[in-house]
């Protein structure tokens, strides 16, 4: 088994671009989406012999593109990500393939599943964003108002932070939260892509009754790993989400927390990521 990059490549559709990182040429090929402030290499552990790893940058991180401009008034759309999808399987020439997708990468996982659910042949969704749509984190980019506070809390992290502690006190958020808050906080540049993800990506929404509707009629290997200690994405949300979407029996929990790309969570993983 080898790490090792192959190559880098990049798509890109009138002012977007996609960067994504090639493990391995093997004959089954796994797409991969990481989470908010990690990396395409994130995904490097999945490589064997056999396998292509094509692991892909999320907007605003590494060298993927999406005007800043674009933030506020015109945000990443569904269509445009499948079509620019589209253009990254057609370089790549890519048939069948697997899907991989962690956090933040679950947003745009979910929201391409349905799109290409005949050419998948398996879809691993772990400790992701996107199973309930109706939470604070996912309305509050759709309000101007909110989006905007969040812009100014860019400026004054102070500010942020001092409400989340109160909120922290008063049990209304988890402690852990407290701390990633004050970690993205203690860097601008982190803190402002953190903004510009969070309200950049409001539209790439989950479709359940679509979704609820093509596991019914396609047999797919679908799965949702969760850690049993994460705080951030619960597996009591993974839990309302497969009861909503009639899969229950898709979810695998890890004893872990959130970040699943520690070296003993990876040993946790490797078992359960399997690419037939």
């Amino acid at each position: 088994m080898s790490n090792r990059l192959v190559r880098e490549g990049k798509v890109a559709l009138n002012d977007a671009a996609l960067h994504y990182l090639v493990y391995g040429n093997g004959e089954k090929t796994i797409i991969c989406f990481h989470g908010h402030g990690k990396s395409a290499k994130d995904f490097s552990f999945l490589s064997a012999d056999d396998r292509r790893i094509i692991s892909v940058n999320l907007f605003f991180h590494g060298e993927s593109k999406l005007p800043l401009s674009r933030v506020e008034k015109n945000p990443i759309s569904p269509k445009e990500l499948v079509s620019l999808f589209e253009v990254l399987l057609e370089k790549e020439n890519v048939d069948k393939f697997h899907l991989v997708a962690y956090s933040q990468g679950g947003r745009f996982g979910l929201c391409l599943f349905p799109h290409f659910i005949n050419r998948i042949k398996s879809a691993y969704f772990m400790a992701i964003d996107g199973m309930n749509d109706n939470n604070i984190y996912s309305r509050a980019p759709r309000r101007k108002s909110a989006r905007a506070l969040f812009k100014y809390w860019t400026q004054k992290p102070k500010s942020m932070l001092f409400t989340a502690g109160v909120l922290a006190k008063l049990s209304i958020i988890h402690p852990k939260l407290l701390e990633i808050l004050e970690y993205y906080a203690s860097d601008k540049e982190r803190f402002l892509i953190s903004y510009y993800a969070w309200a950049a990506f409001r539209k790439l929404r989950t479709d359940e009754q679509r979704l609820k509707q093509l596991l019914q009629e396609n047999k797919v290997i679908f799965k949702v790993v969760t850690g049993e200690f994460d705080k951030i994405i619960t597996t009591k949300t993974a839990q309302g989400f497969l009861e909503r979407i009639n899969q229950p029996k898709a979810l695998i929990t890890i004893p872990w927390g959130h970040d699943f790309f520690k070296d003993e969570a990876k040993e946790l993983l490797l078992p359960i990521l399997k690419f037939p």
